[in-house]
């Protein structure tokens, strides 16, 4: 049985019966103070650049949020989503597909769990919440620690791999010119030797964080600082996830 949402007549939307988690739970349509409430417990710093819809997870005896669920608007380029939706939004015409990707298409951009309720399943239901009853036909989610959180595929969503960045490419192809193991880069003892005693270790690795929406703010800061960054997104690619009508119906490649 579904979690529906439905519209009670004082106008906020909540969930039909409690969260299967925990009978202290309900889901519902939020307000973006809600997510503001719990963004500084997630990874990335920073709002989404859009927020289209909110639904919070609510302890109902201590009458608080307890996790959140962002929706946004998708960016227009995406090296992966041909992966799911082989040529749908991918056409010759870039002004079509930007107009078939916003009509068709939301990105579910932040799921964050109060640290005191990780590990029960909470964010599944986030998501599983929100697939019951989505904006658009399709939904995807990009997930930078998507093998340590894998509650998108166990809340139904597909997973695909995401192709490796342009900058990230470069500075995994510097490093083994170098004869650098990635893993070596989190450890301070060997990477402070290293990033002082090569220059072109620091210049790669301020161009990897130039070239990176996440890091090109922090580009200037002292090496040490960049490079447990660099081995981290390099030692944990990221994962793709997608659902929607042809994908949940087994047509997916």
């Amino acid at each position: 049985m579904k979690t529906a949402l439905h519209q009670p007549s004082r106008g906020i939307v909540t969930c039909a019966r409690p969260d299967p988690i925990s009978n202290r739970v309900r889901i519902r349509r939020a307000l973006n103070a809600e997510y503001d409430r719990l963004a500084h417990f997630h990874y990335r710093a920073g709002p989404p650049a859009t927020r289209i819809l909110t639904l919070a997870a609510y302890d109902i005896v201590a009458r608080e949020p307890v996790g959140v669920l962002v929706v946004s608007m998708p960016v227009l380029n995406a090296p992966w989503r041909d992966a799911p939706w082989p040529g749908r939004f991918t056409g010759p015409d870039k002004r079509d597909n930007a107009r078939r990707i916003n009509r068709a298409l939301r990105t579910i951009s932040r799921v964050i769990i109060d640290p005191r309720w990780r590990g029960v399943g909470l964010a599944k239901s986030l998501v599983r919440a929100y697939l019951d009853a989505p904006l658009t036909e399709f939904t995807e989610a990009i997930a930078a620690m998507g093998p340590c959180c894998p509650f998108f595929g166990a809340a139904g969503m597909h997973e695909f791999p995401v192709p490796p960045s342009a900058a990230d490419a470069r500075l995994r192809a510097s490093l083994e010119t170098m004869g650098i193991d990635i893993w070596r880069l989190a450890d301070p003892a060997h990477t402070n030797a290293q990033a002082f005693t090569s220059t072109t270790l620091d210049r790669e690795i301020r161009r990897w964080a130039a070239a990176s929406r996440r890091f090109r703010a922090r580009a200037g800061e002292p090496i040490e600082h960049l490079l447990p960054l660099a081995a981290n997104v390099l030692l944990s690619p990221g994962r793709a996830y997608a659902s929607g009508r042809a994908l949940d119906d087994g047509e997916h490649h």
